[in-house]
């Protein structure tokens, strides 16, 4: 008996549940707006990683769109002498040189500066290139030997700048050379005056392309191949910035 007893007066009746509370209208119209006014405000928009990819796609392609334009747009500068607008100075970047003369790239480049020099579209020329390995001249020595004996300029016509190996390097040097605020002309083939003048300016030179009518760049593969190249290195240029 006080078994049963001590258990029924530990367990008693379970509690009774409190009806729920009646809410007014006011009440629930507050309950209902309120939780719209602490919801926390959304972070700022992220973009997907295949919007990312989709916007890097898109501008890899007008990028890789725009070297070709640039290449052909240079290309395509007026290069008859009657058609090219007047500067002070016609740069020549250097190229090949048998021995002491230059080859006939090189030769063509210089005719060319010559021209623009007679018929008075500029009042200097300035050769760029260093000596290679096997030559006896640098490329800009040859240069002015071409110009003065071949065409018959006058060496106070001529400024030369003897040290640089490269396209870049040419107008990085040339920049030391070349008159203060002087319009350049960049006098090359046809296919490097994009990457040409894109790099005097870089070095600080208000320049312009003046591509050569007679290139000896003719055949379709050595086109090809010029123009594959120059993309390459236009692209190379515009990464690192030289």
């Amino acid at each position: 008996d006080s078994g049963a007893d001590s258990g029924s007066g530990s367990g008693g009746d379970p509690p009774r549940r409190r009806a729920p509370k009646r809410r007014t209208l006011g009440e629930r119209w507050r309950r209902a707006v309120r939780p719209v006014g602490r919801r926390r405000r959304r972070s700022a928009w992220r973009p997907s990683r295949r919007a990312v990819a989709g916007f890097a796609a898109g501008f890899l392609a007008i990028y890789a769109l725009s070297i070709p334009t640039r290449i052909l747009v240079a290309a395509s500068a007026p290069s008859s002498v009657a058609d090219v607008a007047p500067a002070d100075v016609a740069l020549v970047p250097g190229a090949a040189v048998w021995r002491t003369r230059p080859a006939p790239v090189f030769a063509a480049r210089l005719d060319a500066a010559a021209a623009l020099y007679k018929a008075g579209r500029v009042r200097l020329i300035v050769t760029t290139g260093a000596r290679a390995e096997g030559d006896r001249v640098s490329e800009a020595e040859s240069a002015v030997r071409y110009l003065t004996v071949r065409h018959g300029l006058p060496p106070s016509a001529l400024r030369l700048e003897s040290v640089s190996r490269t396209t870049a390097s040419n107008a990085r040097m040339a920049a030391h050379v070349v008159p203060h605020g002087a319009r350049v002309l960049v006098v090359t083939d046809p296919l490097h005056a994009a990457r040409a003048v894109q790099l005097a300016r870089r070095a600080g030179l208000d320049a312009y392309p003046a591509p050569v009518a007679d290139t000896r760049v003719r055949s379709v593969g050595a086109r090809a191949r010029m123009f594959a190249r120059e993309a390459v290195l236009m692209v190379a240029a515009d990464v690192s910035g030289r």
